[in-house]
């Protein structure tokens, strides 16, 4: 947040001190997506990313013209299945609904994986292979990095960039409708 305020003020050049590899690639994209050049430095807990240049024009997206299409339309998933009574049906279902959403020619700009939804983006899940498809498409994969970290998962995402609730919460409200899931 702190970072993004800097980035808004005009700075030209700014050294972020991290603790995570995580958190470095979260700075990065930032600055990647402002227009900066990135430079990373540092070991173990002392990482440092320095972005340098900026570009006040670069902006996030632009939304599409038409509203009505899925390509502006988040999705947030906050479960490893879809509905609650059954388990192993619901993990069917969620299955099947990344898949189908995979097969579309114009997918959703986003999908969101929080707290059990980021089992999903496992390098184990059967729904993997959906979500890689629907990142081959252009969707952005956001999976939640506080929800790895609580879990213990994060060395095993296999799609999507963990992320933090900033750029969720960006993303999220930066299309014309989000459907929750979970």
């Amino acid at each position: 947040m702190m970072t993004k305020k800097m980035i808004d003020t005009g700075e030209r050049e700014i050294q972020v001190l991290v603790d995570n590899k995580v958190a470095v690639s979260n700075v990065t994209r930032m600055f990647e997506k402002m227009g900066y050049s990135v430079a990373q430095g540092g070991e173990g807990t002392d990482l440092t990313v320095t972005g340098t240049g900026g570009d006040s024009a670069a902006q996030p997206a632009a939304k599409d013209s038409d509203e009505g299409s899925l390509e502006d339309v988040a999705i947030l998933v906050s479960g490893k299945e879809l509905g609650k009574e059954d388990r192993e049906l619901g993990e069917v279902l969620i299955k099947g609904f990344l898949g189908a959403m995979a097969e579309r020619d114009r997918p959703p700009r986003v999908v969101a994986l929080m707290n059990e939804g980021v089992f999903l983006a496992l390098d184990d899940h059967t729904a993997l292979e959906s979500l890689r498809q629907l990142e081959a498409k252009g969707t952005e994969l956001l999976v939640c990095g506080t929800c790895t970290t609580h879990f213990g998962v994060t060395d095993r995402v296999g799609a999507g960039v963990v992320s933090n609730m900033f750029d969720i919460s960006e993303a999220l409200l930066g299309v014309a409708r989000t459907v929750c899931l979970g």
